[in-house]
């Protein structure tokens, strides 16, 4: 798959399952649209193993995260959509990247997927994505999302 095409599917795929998963409608923005650093981040990354060897990482702001946690689990109250959020956004992440593994090799592959992983620091991986020439920029509810495929 060439470069263009890549990036397509990945922004395609990230947005459609925010629209499925979580209610949250996404288009793509151009990254230096995003802001170069982000105090209150969030960032994950998931990796595969099989047909398709890679990692996925997705950096937001975390009160986008929180309001992940509140559309995806029903919650009202935002103490409980805080404590929530970095666990939405694993699962999110998750799903991502097994839609993508499906994109890019077919439903019937085996692809086993790692766990999600925080990122120990997740403003300089905000900046690591902001700054990477691959990552996508979505804009989700107003707030940027950043998309990396690695593979």
């Amino acid at each position: 798959m060439n470069k263009d095409a890549l990036a397509s599917t990945v922004c395609e795929t990230a947005a459609e399952v925010m629209e499925l998963f979580a209610f949250i409608f996404a288009e793509r923005m151009a990254p230096e649209a995003a802001p170069a650093e982000m105090e209150e981040a969030l960032a994950v990354r998931i990796a595969c193993t099989g047909a398709v060897t890679g990692a996925l990482t997705l950096a937001v702001p975390r009160s986008w995260a929180e309001s992940l946690a509140a559309n995806t689990l029903g919650l009202d109250d935002p103490g409980e959509a805080e404590a929530a959020a970095a666990d939405a956004l694993k699962e999110l992440a998750n799903v991502v990247c097994g839609n993508l593994v499906t994109a890019f090799v077919g439903p019937d592959a085996v692809v086993p997927l790692g766990l999600p992983r925080d990122a120990r620091d997740a403003e300089r991986e905000w900046e690591r994505l902001r700054a990477h020439p691959d990552t996508i920029a979505l804009e989700a509810d107003d707030e940027p999302v950043l998309v990396l495929w690695e593979g």
